[in-house]
């Protein structure tokens, strides 16, 4: 008899039928699949999750194959943006690195600089960490951030008529790839989002203090895979009211140099921003918020109460079925199994039905 492997089961499944059942059998207040898990102290309640540092787009580009700054980065932001996700102020990060004993010390140093420059620049304390030989580089990097929301921001919260916004840049950083991959190379700004992604902090934290978010996920694994995670969590359906217009110049030119379509860059990953469920009672308060501090947002639809259900409509046509285009981990077209074959999974698979 063949085994069942991790392949077969999935990121999703894993975690949903393996991992958190065993963890509730020894622990049974673990909580269920959010970006965080919320830990409460003597004052307040402390964010807590961890990440590995995925490989940087910007290393797949000539003259960048040997960005370890940008991986350094990368490596801190992938934990910062979950700290993001739940509204949380930074407290700390600390981190277990594996280097191979060939590595370049230059090439080390970068990497840390990276690391270290992204800690700095959002506010989180240095708490140690640990360093190790090994066959290839890599860090997997945990991350406390104090939470300022009551209850916490996770992905259960939203109800059916909640909005669906996207906080934060949708698309930019794949079209500035795609379009660097295809010679029209970017000005210096659009490859600084590649290199130095920002992840959604300080508009989060802002929003969680007027507590107008219900329910919130970063979109590591995609746009899509972000309001997936909302409505599985939250037992929702979604509907997405989608217009032309919210597609920028540079996602369209990106779309026609590569000739897929613009709303699979619109909903790809790599900007690490936000997609969060906002109460209609509390969203004019949402818009205000977002004002006075400057926070880049966009609505694209909102919750219903047919669970599993995800429908879209386009420039006010008639809705169609859509499908929840993501990454997934221990799948073929995973990022981690190859990222020509995940970006040609996430880019050509069309989104919506008929």
């Amino acid at each position: 008899m063949t085994k069942q492997t991790l392949e077969d089961i999935g990121e999703l499944a894993l975690l949903n039928d393996v991992v958190l059942p065993l963890a509730k059998q020894f622990d049974p207040d673990t909580p269920v699949g959010d970006d965080c898990t919320f830990i409460p102290a003597s004052k307040g309640v402390l964010a807590v999750t961890a990440d590995a540092g995925p490989a940087p787009l910007i290393r797949e580009l000539e003259g960048f194959e040997e960005d370890y700054e940008a991986a350094g980065w990368l490596a801190a932001i992938a934990t910062i943006s979950d700290v993001a996700s739940a509204g949380a102020r930074p407290l700390l990060l600390t981190n277990c690195t594996d280097a191979p004993p060939d590595m370049p010390l230059d090439h080390f140093k970068n990497y840390l600089t990276g690391y270290f420059r992204a800690l700095s620049e959002f506010g989180f304390r240095n708490g140690g960490g640990d360093v190790r030989q090994a066959d290839r580089l890599g860090m997997r990097v945990f991350g406390v951030g104090q939470s300022v929301a009551n209850p916490p921001i996770g992905r259960r919260g939203a109800r059916a008529g909640d909005k669906l916004v996207g906080i934060g840049p949708m698309g930019e950083v794949m079209a500035a790839f795609l379009a660097a991959r295809r010679g029209a190379l970017p000005h210096s700004q659009q490859m600084e989002i590649i290199r130095f992604p920002r992840p959604q902090l300080r508009q989060m934290v802002a929003l969680a203090e007027a507590g107008c978010v219900s329910a919130a996920s970063d979109t590591s694994d995609g746009f899509l895979g972000a309001i997936d995670n909302i409505a599985r969590s939250s037992q929702s359906g979604v509907q997405l009211e989608l217009r032309d217009d919210m597609l920028s110049q540079s996602i369209t030119k990106a779309a026609a140099l590569s000739d897929v379509q613009p709303w699979n860059i619109y909903f790809c990953w790599g900007d690490w921003s936000i997609a969060a469920a906002i109460p209609a009672a509390k969203f004019e308060l949402f818009e205000e918020v977002c004002g006075a501090n400057r926070i880049d947002w966009i609505c694209v639809g909102h919750l219903t109460d047919t669970k599993g259900r995800a429908e879209a409509s386009l420039n006010g046509q008639k809705s169609c079925q859509f499908q929840y285009l993501r990454n997934e981990n221990f799948r073929p077209l995973g990022y981690n199994a190859g990222l020509d074959g995940h970006l040609d999974h996430m880019l050509r698979t069309p989104i919506f039905g008929d």
